[in-house]
């Protein structure tokens, strides 16, 4: 329907709704059933037969499918009849398969369920309330309030508008920003971009305010129509997944020219070409590491999910390493370090400071203080930000409730550059002018004397250097014709003025009402993380709107250095090389506009560090864009500061910040801890085979042997070891210089070395026991080895306990001697049965990969 053209009663009559209540529960489920959820359509992702099928894909498994069938059809002409080699073989790689295809649901899952928790809110009335509604539930219908930064949920027909500017570039192209007027009703054919009535999905609220009922949610609002041009392009991938790829191209390339090695000499010493051809096969697949770069990939998943349960959401897997790498955080004050849990604790009117005690009370300028205040602003029934809301609650106990009779006609809302809020209502031929902000901003613009100003000025600095957050209130009142006369239009056409001809004409020579100063404590636990911040090598600065004197005593407060400060209107003057200096010795910045904060991004990163910036407002996604890691406010963030971040903080808490950035290096951690696994035990089959062919000596394990250890003891262990927890370690100055490569020289030396452990012990047990010796042995070196990369310390002074690895070492060592005492595969995989005196010499044998690594630890601890 064009719901353009019709008035609202009409829309609330035709979807049977109410504006004060909303629709109602019973309609509300039917509504659901007949719309379906507010979510553009997907492509739907492959099921399990063809990720199954896709896995036949790699060359290598090609191979070793042709080479399966090759030994079945010679065995066949030669009328053997002893297929038991290729059914193994097929077994073991369709097992793989299998395993491979559940890994990439389980990564699929992880990664939804981290979208889910991305999963945009708005406000939406419900039986009567204000309440925060997941976008995904909205129905044609609902009554939704929209504000500055929000991301409109669903198209909708406009009840009420207060300044509301809408920018529809999505859809129109046009950058230009729409006013919206509720009163237009608009005739058939209307082009979209002139319907002024009506607000759609997925544009942005740049200022003002609206109520509006939704008209069509999902795949049929207007971006629904043409959400096949709006799809998402993939989220790059990391830069260590890239690393890893390109590590286990080259790894793979050596290992298939180690394989050639082994065939060739493996015919110099007599053994079949078939079987040797196969039993080179069987070593490159279990050797090369193409599966490296899939399981980066699910433990980058599985960290992420981890980091969303600590409150810190990872919008892309890109992130983790970057978010380790982290050298500087710029955090706002406001809510991230402070409480964001206001009190009003005082107030000044007639250049005299009260205390807001019970005295305070009977004082009538202070209720004529906190009524212009709460005129100028959205805390109406106790709905505004916490600023507003302190008020609000301030008036209340005081003075009991608060209620705006007069009728706001205007609405210039808070801005960082102007920092006040300015509202204009209407009473009869008077249009009353209210302003609230910032009380440099708004003082400059009073008739007082200088020096009134000079006096105020004096108390002013005197409460902010306690901590406090002033909000300084003034007004003005002029009647109908000098307003006609300011303006060029009548309070009637006000909507169809600019926000910015409204301010510079009317808020000059206001009459100066006084402040109300504000407590806004800090989090209890912050100090304590800028320490560990400080100890991991990580500098904290503090950057907020509020004055200088204030940022100063909360910074003092918290532990950040605050003897050189910069304010905004210094950081504007200066040269990009002057800024990159003096923020070396700087970690307090006021009065910054979101335009400084690009700057300060730019000259931190210019010295060659990496930076978190946090933002929660419209003009903050320029800076969220530009920093290493944009981290958005959760809680008080728009929807715009959301959108362009890589992290959001759903509790606003500093402490979050280094929790996250703990988690990042831990997530690093443990995957190169995999890595490592994964190369050390591969490198360790390779010379297993390799060492005896250089001694002309018989192949010590069959092809499917080979293919059973990769089978049984390579990926379990690896994906465990990606499930350990971080220690404290990792916040230590020193990691990010010792992690800046993936492996350095000494690692891969270490890797090699463990490699030729393995093997050394390996053919050990071949020695004793032949080839269920090397089985054995080789299978148990591994699932022991991967106890050792726990930790850089001792495994016996390891404090808490990976049940993943726990588990996943009982599960490959059954399999293992499954393997050996199950008759059948026992026989399939050409094993002998050992005796118990055998098993315990093998363990024993084993166990050398312990004793060798904790030497190895205590001697370069």
């Amino acid at each position: 329907m064009d719901y353009y053209k019709m008035t609202v009663n009409d829309i609330l009559n035709h979807f049977d709704t109410n504006i004060k209540k909303g629709v109602s529960p019973e309609k509300r489920k039917a509504y659901t059933d007949k719309y379906g959820f507010n979510v553009l359509p997907e492509e739907k992702s492959p099921g399990f037969i063809i990720r199954f099928l896709s896995q036949f894909r790699d060359f290598m498994i090609v191979i070793l499918l042709i080479s399966a069938f090759i030994s079945g059809y010679i065995s066949y002409m030669q009328k053997e009849n002893d297929f038991t080699e290729p059914i193994i073989i097929l077994a073991i790689v369709i097992i793989n398969a299998l395993f491979g295809s559940l890994q990439e649901l389980k990564a699929e899952k992880s990664i939804k369920a981290l979208k889910s928790c991305q999963a945009r809110q708005c406000q939406v009335m419900i039986n009567g309330s204000r309440m925060m509604l997941d976008t995904r539930l909205l129905i044609p219908g609902d009554i939704i309030f929209v504000a500055p930064g929000d991301i409109i949920p669903g198209d909708a027909r406009l009840i009420s508008a207060a300044g509301l500017n809408i920018d529809e570039s999505c859809l129109t192209g046009e950058s230009k920003n729409i006013i919206k007027d509720e009163n237009r009703v608009y005739k058939q054919d209307t082009p979209l971009f002139e319907r002024r009535n009506m607000i759609y999905s997925s544009t942005l609220v740049t200022s003002g305010f609206g109520c509006a009922i939704v008209t069509a949610t999902g795949k049929d609002t207007e971006v629904g129509h043409i959400a096949s041009m709006l799809r998402r392009e993939a989220a790059p991938p990391s830069p260590l997944f890239l690393r890893v790829k390109k590590l286990s191209k080259v790894l793979g390339s050596c290992c298939l020219g180690i394989c050639f090695i082994v065939f060739i000499l493996g015919l110099f010493n007599h053994t079949g070409p078939l079987e040797m051809f196969v039993t080179s096969l069987s070593l490159a697949v279990a050797a090369i590491p193409e599966g490296l770069p899939a399981a980066t990939t699910i433990m980058l998943s599985i960290g992420v999910t981890r980091l969303a349960k600590e409150r810190a959401i990872l919008k892309n897997l890109s992130g983790v390493e970057t978010l380790g790498k982290i050298t500087v955080i710029c955090s706002d004050k406001t809510g991230t370090i402070t409480k964001n849990n206001m009190t009003v604790v005082g107030f000044e009117t007639d250049c005299k400071y009260h205390e807001a005690d019970r005295e305070a009370y009977k004082n009538e300028s202070y209720k004529t203080l906190l009524s212009n205040a709460l005129l100028c602003s959205s805390a109406e029934d106790n709905n505004g930000n916490a600023t507003e809301k302190a008020i609000y609650a301030a008036y209340h106990s005081a003075f009991g409730n608060w209620a705006c009779n007069a009728d706001r006609k205007y609405e210039i809302p808070f801005n960082s550059n102007r920092k006040t809020m300015v509202t204009l209502y209407q009473n009869k031929n008077t249009i009353n002018i209210y302003v609230k902000g910032a009380f440099d901003k708004i003082i400059s613009r009073t008739s007082l004397s200088l020096d009134d100003r000079h006096s105020l000025e004096q108390i002013h600095n005197s409460v902010c250097g306690q901590g406090l957050r002033v909000i300084a209130v003034a007004s003005r009142s002029v009647d109908t014709p000098e307003f006609t006369e300011l303006i060029g239009y009548g309070p009637d056409m006000i909507k169809s003025v600019p926000a910015g001809v409204i301010y510079e004409k009317l808020v000059n020579s206001l009459d100066y009402n006084g402040f109300i100063s504000i407590t806004d404590p800090p989090r209890e636990e912050v100090y304590d993380a800028i320490k560990i911040a400080k100890n991991a090598g990580i500098k904290t600065t503090m950057i907020t709107g509020d004055h200088l004197v204030t940022a100063k005593a909360i910074g003092k407060m918290v532990g950040i250095p605050a003897e050189k400060c910069i304010t905004g209107n210094d950081l504007s003057n200066m040269s990009i090389d002057v800024l990159r200096e003096k923020i070396k010795d700087c970690s307090i910045f006021a009065r910054v506009t979101p335009e400084d904060k690009l700057k300060l991004i730019k000259a931190y990163q210019e010295n060659g560090e990496r930076v978190v910036m946090t933002g929660d407002g419209i003009n903050d996604a320029p800076a969220l864009k530009a920093a290493d890691i944009g981290a958005a406010m959760g809680k008080s963030g728009t929807d715009v500061a959301r959108e362009s971040s890589d992290l959001i903080l759903t509790d606003d808490n500093y402490n979050t910040i280094i929790n996250a950035i703990k988690g990042g290096r831990g997530i690093f951690e443990n995957i190169k801890k995999s890595l490592h696994f994964l190369l050390s035990c591969n490198s360790g089959e390779i010379f297993t085979v390799l060492l005896p062919l250089l001694f002309s000596l018989a192949t010590p394990l069959a092809a499917t042997q080979l293919l059973a250890i990769n089978l049984i003891t390579d990926s379990l262990p690896a994906i465990a070891l990606g499930m350990e927890t971080c220690g404290a370690e990792v916040m230590n100055s020193s990691w990010i210089k010792n992690n800046e490569k993936t492996f350095s020289p000494l690692k891969i030396f270490t890797i090699v070395f463990e490699g030729m452990l393995i093997a050394s012990l390996s053919l050990i047990g071949y020695l004793c026991y032949g080839s269920t010796g090397c089985f054995t042995v080789l299978g148990l070196t591994e699932i022991f080895h991967s106890f050792n990369l726990r930790d850089e310390k001792s495994i016996f002074k390891r404090k808490t306990i990976n049940p993943y690895i726990l588990g996943s070492g009982i599960l490959c060592t059954s399999l293992l001697l499954g393997a050996i005492y199950i008759k059948g595969m026992r026989k399939a995989f050409s094993l002998t049965l050992l005796s118990p005196a055998a098993l315990a010499t093998l363990f024993a044998i084993s166990s050398v990969i312990i004793i060798v690594k904790e030497i190895e630890k205590k001697l370069f601890a």
